[in-house]
């Protein structure tokens, strides 16, 4: 699933293209993918801009309307700039679900929306309903650059979730928003934490390390363009590069780069996580519930 910096790499990727940007049409292949339960039309709407929360991202027009996309698994939102209108369908195979015609300064292009495995959905929502939703993208924890995720804070929400292994708290998008599984696994190795330890008991030190580490690793993920191990792709077809430089994300049973222990698979809250067993031995672990 794309995480925070395969999603902020997208969102820059579409920003040239959509802000300022007339929809003129918006055509929905299979109907399970779009939720529009107040029938709104983004039909002649502006794109004013486009936001990131935490793994969503948001299309904001005029009149206070937003497109909300959460990719989940294997969704893209992709330019088409030399295409102009959309065909009554697409071939099976191409898995597009939903497609917009858009026109900018005297020039016609598509965005798709293709999605194998079609987890992935888009909401049109009002801003006013957006704002007072509870649950999904309405219920999400800071975002991990904000001045509020600190060491302090990650110590007081541990008291809520201390019966969880670490890995779990921090992949809970109610913490920190944006986390997924490659992101916390290298934040964790990075700061010498083992992701099966429980997270009460979390020292003000150990969540400093956290924070320092999660920004670092992030900015860097957003610089190399994200994580593409399969499907992942900006909004121009381009793969991010950051996998060159994962320390332990989808290297189990290899040597660690450290110390050259060979890196453990082992299974928290059903996620597959990767660690180092050497540079990671910090405390005791929490069983995995059978």
């Amino acid at each position: 699933m794309p995480e925070l910096p395969e999603v902020e790499n997208l969102r820059i990727s579409l920003l040239p293209a959509l802000v300022g940007a007339r929809l003129n049409r918006l055509v929905v292949y299979h109907p399970d993918v779009l939720i529009n339960p107040g029938k709104l039309d983004p039909a002649g709407h502006i794109c004013l801009g486009i936001q990131r929360r935490g793994k969503y991202l948001r299309l904001c027009f005029d009149s206070d309307l937003i497109m909300e996309v959460h990719l989940r698994m294997t969704g893209h939102l992709l330019l088409r700039p030399d295409e102009s209108v959309l065909p009554p369908a697409y071939p099976r195979s191409e898995h597009i679900h939903v497609g917009c015609e858009w026109e900018k300064d005297g020039s016609s292009f598509l965005l798709l929306y293709q999605d194998t495995r079609r987890f992935g959905r888009i909401e049109l929502i009002s801003r006013a309903d957006l704002d007072a939703r509870s649950t999904g993208s309405g219920n999400l924890g800071p975002e991990p650059f904000a001045d509020e995720c600190n060491a302090e804070y990650l110590c007081r929400r541990v008291a809520r979730h201390s019966r969880l292994p670490l890995k779990s708290f921090l992949l809970d998008q109610s913490v920190i928003a944006g986390l997924g599984n490659i992101y916390v696994d290298e934040i964790l190795f990075a700061a010498r934490l083992n992701p099966l330890r429980p997270a009460a008991g979390l020292a003000p030190e150990e969540a400093e390390r956290i924070v320092s580490h999660m920004r670092r690793i992030l900015n860097a993920a957003i610089a190399a363009k994200g994580t593409t191990f399969r499907d992942y792709v900006d909004g121009h077809n381009r793969k991010g590069s950051f996998q060159e430089q994962l320390f332990v994300y989808g290297r189990g049973s290899e040597p660690c780069h450290i110390c050259g222990t060979t890196l453990v698979n082992a299974r928290i809250g059903g996620r597959n996580t990767v660690y180092c067993p050497t540079c990671q031995s910090d405390a005791e672990t929490v069983p995995e519930p059978q």
